[in-house]
């Protein structure tokens, strides 16, 4: 019952609902770009462990 009553009320105004989308998306890009940041280090962290390894 409280999805069907959700559904139409999320979509009141197209305005209001491409604001919103907007919103989630640039929340989302921002976290993508630190995972991404992460992601990166991360990737710099092993190749230096596993040269040091290669070395030994």
């Amino acid at each position: 019952m409280t999805k069907s009553i959700s559904k139409p009320k999320s979509k009141p105004k197209s305005k209001s609902v491409g604001k919103k989308t907007m919103k989630t998306l640039c929340r989302k890009a921002k976290s993508f770009w630190k995972k991404m940041k992460v992601k990166k280090t991360f990737t710099k962290l092993f190749k230096k462990k596993s040269k040091k390894k290669s070395k030994r």
